[in-house]
Parts: structure tokens; sequence; C-alpha cells
């Protein structure tokens, strides 16, 4: 239990220790890029990155949001002055600048930008006494002219009031707008902002836009309301997505973000950036259709968890099978339930248990503490290694009772140690052989060469590799129990 409680903290410092060095990493990379966006020197962009929480923001997004503030036709002096700004997503800061346009903001400053919420609860008469509006803007049309498409006979029920708050004439319509739209109830959409609060901040050109888009490729309106990511993303996002990726192998793109939803809302660079890693990793298509939610992650993250993968053989092993996938994308569960496994001394770590979502069925298997792999994890790496069809190596393993119990580490050590003197076919024709340890073939090797009535050397592959098992279960009385290296 000590040793158990001893090695579960050192993971937790080795982890903690990771962590930090990535952190540190990435302020790095915030500072260089800042130092080079905004031509400052190294002391002061390090002090804008730590004054403005610029610590994890990833560089692309800086360069963008710097590109974006000098579009509006900011100053790299409003720029530094308004650091805050860049800590933001640039889809974030496009989408506060859309709603201020269809507000009727006269200017779209740094100020208004970083008072963006303040200002939104602040009364219509109120910012047209702050010269943020114009004297004879109308809020409420301003809002309206950006619903598309929008009913003839659109009635919201409001009375146009400029005491109220720009954040509640927004709220009123949009929710009406919604209600008629994805043909909802007003209970449904009440019920729907109160889960997903930044509704109240959105672009109502961006969500009408987003709308046309899901419910084009298939999405039934109803499932929107479940889905407000969905309604809030950058429109660009899903069709460039698209238009630079139509299929995943046989999956159209359109089907695979009905599936999962959450591909409309990815940066296309990362979506790029994260099928660039997986390929390099040799990942088919095939494969990553099966778990289009890995491209949720970023392509950091993505990275770590495959280097980390390479770095576990229990799971590298395994990277064969085809659901490999969802164990990247379930990094942190995977790697929970394995050190259960370890704890309980179990040494058969297949993909079936690790990838699981259902916790009852992981704690029924462990319950029961059996000790065995999944039979198509060990034909997998048995096609590979030796290059034979399934039902070749289906009839050879299945002629010895513990064929399941043995770990994939130990038959792949076994078999490379047997390719070193014999062809895979005499391998293939003495299948079982591949289960037992490597120091008892040695043995059975050593004592055969030692047979004086036998010449072993002028038997044939096959005849050679059938007297190994022979040698090793005649002492447990050939019940396969030599697999063992206890016994």
């Amino acid at each position: 239990m000590y040793i158990n409680k001893l090695s579960s903290f050192l993971k937790c410092i080795k982890y903690a220790q990771l962590s930090q060095n990535r952190l540190n990493s990435t302020m790095q990379e915030s500072c260089d890029t800042i130092q080079k966006c905004l031509g400052l020197s190294k002391s002061y962009a390090l002090k804008l990155v730590k004054s403005n929480g610029l610590t994890r923001v990833d560089k692309e997004n800086i360069i963008e949001n710097v590109n974006l503030l000098s579009s509006l036709g900011f100053t790299k002096e409003e720029i530094i002055n308004n650091g805050v700004l860049l800590r933001r997503s640039c889809k974030q800061l496009q989408d506060q600048c859309l709603v201020l346009k269809e507000v009727g903001f006269k200017d779209v400053t740094p100020t208004v930008l970083v008072n963006f919420r303040k200002l939104l609860y602040k009364t219509v008469k109120t910012l047209k006494n702050m010269s943020f509006l114009s004297k004879d803007c109308n809020v409420f049309a301003n809002l309206l002219t950006h619903l598309d498409p929008k009913p003839s006979d659109f009635l919201i029920g409001y009375k146009y009031n400029e005491q109220d708050m720009v954040a509640k004439i927004h709220a009123v319509i949009i929710k009406k707008y919604l209600e008629w739209r994805l043909e909802a109830t007003p209970t449904e959409i009440e019920t729907t902002f109160r889960k997903y609060r930044t509704l109240n901040y959105k672009s109502f050109q961006n969500i009408s836009e987003n709308i046309k888009f899901a419910l084009s490729i298939g999405f039934p309106p109803k499932k929107l309301l479940g889905f407000n990511y969905v309604l809030i993303t950058n429109p660009n996002y899903p069709k460039t997505i698209i238009k630079e990726m139509p299929f995943m192998h046989d999956l159209d793109m359109k089907v695979a973000m009905r599936r999962y939803p959450k591909l409309a809302t990815i940066l296309p660079r990362n979506f790029k950036k994260i099928y660039e890693i997986l390929k390099k990793e040799e990942f088919p298509d095939e494969f990553i259709k099966n778990h289009m939610n890995v491209f949720c992650l970023s392509p950091k993250t993505v990275l770590f968890r495959l280097n980390e993968l390479k770095r576990t053989p229990e799971l590298n092993i395994l990277r064969g099978n085809p659901n490999i996938l969802k164990l990247i994308v379930h990094y942190n569960r995977t790697r929970y339930r394995m050190s259960i496994m370890k704890d309980m001394d179990l040494k058969c770590f297949t993909v079936n248990p690790l990838e699981k979502d259902d916790e009852e069925l992981f704690d029924n298997k462990m319950k029961l503490g059996n000790d065995m792999n999944a039979k198509y994890d060990v034909i997998l790496l048995l096609k590979g290694l030796l290059n034979a069809d399934k039902d070749t190596l289906k009839n050879g393993l299945k002629k010895h009772p513990h064929y399941l119990e043995i770990p994939l580490l130990e038959i792949k050590t076994t078999v490379k140690f047997l390719q070193k003197n014999f062809s895979n076919e005499a391998i293939l024709n003495v299948l079982p052989i591949v289960l037992y340890p490597i120091s008892k073939i040695r043995d059975a090797l050593r004592i055969l060469n030692l047979m004086k009535d036998l010449s072993y050397g002028n038997l044939s592959e096959t005849n050679k590799l059938n007297l190994i098992p022979y040698i090793i279960e005649k002492s447990h009385h050939f019940t396969g129990d030599g697999v063992w290296t206890n016994k």
C-alpha cells in the first residue's frame, strides 16, 4: 500500500512538472510573439504578458488579435495600453465588434471593446449621453435589421424604451427570434439562455448565419437548442473546414458535423494542425473518421498525449487498434484506469476496458479481476508482426488454453526473439509458442542442443519449434501452465 501511494505521489509530481514546463514554454512563446508584433523590448513584452494574463494564450491568437485590432485602426500604443484585449479569442473580439456595430455604436474604440459587457448593461439613454450612440439611434430597429431570414409578421410584443438596457433589448429580440427559427417554446428558450448565458452577447448576423448553415447540413431545428456552441461559433469555421476537407475517408464532413457538433466550432488552422499530427503518426483516415472529437482538443494537447502514449509501452503496443484515438480523447480517464489495473497487479492492458464510457462496466470488470486480453487485440498484434490472416491466427491460438492471458508486450518480445532464428511461416505452424517467455524458450533450446540422441540441427524449423513447447510443458503435465514465468 505504501509503495502504491508513493508511486502515485511521484506520478503527481511528474505531471505537475510537465504542466509547469508547458506553461513556461507558452509564456515564453507569448512574450516572443508580442515582442515581434508590437516592436517591444523583451522585458517590456514580458511585463505585458504577466500584467494582462497572457501566459496561456496561443501565439497564433495573439497575432490574429493584433492584426484585427490594427485593421480597426488601433495604434500600437492603444493595443499595448489595452493588452487585456489580446487575452480574448479572436472569434470573441470579432463577435463583440459585430454586436457593437449592430447596436449602432458610432466608433469601436479600445475603451469600448475593453468595457464591452459593462456598456451593454447601460441604458440606451445613458449611452447617448456618453456619446457612444447618436441622438437619433434606434437600437431596437438597428438590431432587427440583422436578422435573416425574418418573417414579415415578426411580432415581439415589446415596446421600445430608451430607459431599457441594451442587453435587455438584445435578449428580447434574440429569444423571440430563436423561438420562431428553432420551433421552440418560450420555456425551452428560457432554459437554453439560463444554461448558455453567452447567447446574451452574440451577434445577430452570426447567429442567423449559423442557423442557416446548421439547417442546411441536416440539423433538426430543435436539436440546435442543445448545441448552443453551434449557434455562437464563427460562421466561417465550419464552412472553411468543409471546403478544405469535404470527406474524411468515406465520411462526408457535413455528416461528421451532425455527429460531432463541436466540429463546427473548431478553428480551421487547429483542425489542419491536428490532422497533420495524426497523419505524421500514421493514423489512417479510417481510424480518424470514427473519433472526430479528437479535433476538439488543442494541437498541443494532441501532440502531448501522443508522445505520452509512445512513452507508455502498454499503450503504444495498442496503436493498431481502430479505437486507439479514444484513449487520446479521454487520456486522463485512460491513465486513471491504468493506475487502478496496475494497483491490482493486472498486466493485460487492452483498449476495451480503457476506452468504454460506462464506468460501471469497468468497475464490474475490475471486481472480477480477470487479467485477460481481448481476442481482437492479440490477433491484431500478431497480424502485424507475422503478416498473417486472421483465420490462421485464430485457429493457431485457440489450441492453447491461456492464449488470452499473456500480456501483449511479452508476446511481442517472444515473437521478435523467435524471428531472429525462425521464419514467420514456421512460427505460424507452431503459433502457441509465442505465448511462452523467452527465458523458458532459451532453456528448452539449450536442453535440445545437448541431447546426443537427437540430431536437432538437422530438423526442420517447424519440428524444432514443436519440440520447445514439449520440453517446457513436460514438467507441467502438458496443461499449458508452462507459459507462466513463476511456474
